[in-house]
């Protein structure tokens, strides 16, 4: 195309754009010959990680084995980081040490600390080891590291106070709060409900959505191919089919929309548990009892944040089988302490201590297999209708092909 547009005398901005996609093949092709090439000199590479199992506080030795030593003396760059799953990894720490090459043994290996309160891997975090020889970026080594939470840094932080202590203890701290919507239904047994406008407001952009495409999609494909006058050929047939994945993902949508829409966390609060329940499409989909007996402590957490800014703030209890996230959210820390204090006196357990230092998102939950499974089980299901659908639109897509050539004839 560069040639054409070059013999043509196409404008220059023309030819200026097609150099662009130039640049960028001679780009990947250099790239691709060099990686061979760093790939060629250093032979098979292997970097491990040992203990590949750590925690917060340990030690860990990453170690690269090289297969040829004809590289003379080198430098080796380790990296220890802490990715996040931001539409592919997002370095968010990063752990670096230089160590040199040892030509006779073929290897480097440096050790590396990581700090108490470091961030375990979980399905969006994960740790990855990397290392790269001085003049061979290309031809790096990586390997996995599992990182898990140190004990010490679950613990409350220096700024936790007990909720009997007298006010000094936490300058601001206003008045008991009672949450909005909380009424007494008896005598010690305390019952709300709540809701996310943000989470409504996002449901009721998905169900607009999803309305307008699976009325187009009606239009387009299904009900048009199996309501057509001249009979149902193999032609209507490919259409209907190949309009299948399209109505399946609008009903999708539109599930996901709906339950948006009807999201309820409710909660009833009384002497000895707390009992939390999340409603949506008319049947409850989760339930967790947490005893009063079991709570180590009330901890803050973020309910809502842009960035590293909290717009809410959320109230957490920390047991010994995990946090549970609990329906009270507040503006400010001195709100969700005072509703903190609350929820102790109902739950009479006022000796229990409140950490404002915001928790983790790494901390683990209290999970329930039972849920946990079914969860899998409607995600499975899911999975196989939109993965049918969409093997069952291929063959609708052939067989539009087949019979548009054979219709030809």
């Amino acid at each position: 195309m560069m040639g054409i547009a070059i013999k043509t005398s196409a404008p220059w901005y023309f030819i200026a754009f097609i150099g662009i996609f130039v640049l960028i093949g001679a780009g990947l092709a250099v790239g691709l010959v060099l990686t061979h090439y760093q790939r060629w000199r250093i032979g098979k590479a292997t970097l491990t990680a040992s203990p590949a199992s750590v925690e917060g506080g340990d030690v860990v030795t990453l170690r690269l084995q090289i297969e040829r030593a004809d590289l003379g003396n080198r430098d080796v760059h380790f990296a220890l980081e802490s990715q996040e799953e931001d539409d592919g990894w997002t370095t968010r720490q990063s752990l670096k040490e230089v160590a040199p090459l040892h030509s006779a043994l073929r290897q480097a290996s440096v050790s590396i600390t990581l700090p108490d309160n470091v961030r375990a891997s979980s399905a969006r975090w994960r740790w990855q080891a990397s290392a790269k020889i001085d003049g061979l970026k290309f031809a790096p080594s990586e390997c996995d590291v599992t990182v898990r939470r140190n004990a010490k840094a679950s613990g409350p932080s220096v700024d936790a106070i007990a909720l009997n202590a007298s006010q000094d203890s936490f300058a601001s701290l206003t008045p008991e709060i009672v949450p909005t919507g909380a009424t007494e239904i008896v005598r010690g047994v305390w019952q709300w409900s709540s809701t996310s406008r943000a989470l409504q407001v996002i449901g009721l952009i998905l169900l607009g959505f999803a309305l307008f495409w699976l009325w187009n999609t009606s239009d387009f494909g299904l009900v048009r191919a199996l309501t057509a006058r001249d009979g149902i050929s193999w032609g209507t047939v490919g259409v209907a089919l190949f309009g299948l994945p399209f109505l399946v993902g609008g009903i999708v949508v539109l599930a996901l929309a709906l339950s948006l829409l009807t999201l309820r966390t409710s909660a009833v609060a009384r002497r000895g548990e707390i009992v939390t329940e999340i409603h949506a499409l008319g049947r409850t989909w989760s339930t967790q009892i947490v005893r009063a007996s079991e709570i180590a402590m009330l901890q803050a957490s973020a309910s809502m944040s842009s960035g590293p800014t909290v717009l809410r703030y959320a109230l957490a209890a920390r047991t010994a089988r995990g946090a549970s996230m609990l329906p009270l959210v507040a503006k400010s820390i001195d709100e969700l302490a005072a509703q903190a204090r609350w929820l102790a006196g109902i739950l009479e357990i006022p000796d229990v201590i409140f950490d404002p230092q915001l928790m983790n998102s790494d901390e683990p939950r209290i999970v329930s297999p039972v849920e946990t499974s079914q969860r899998k089980k409607i995600g499975r299901w899911v999975g196989r209708l939109v993965g049918g659908s969409c093997a069952l639109g291929f063959v609708g897509f052939a067989l539009i092909f087949v019979w548009s050539l054979w219709s030809a004839r």
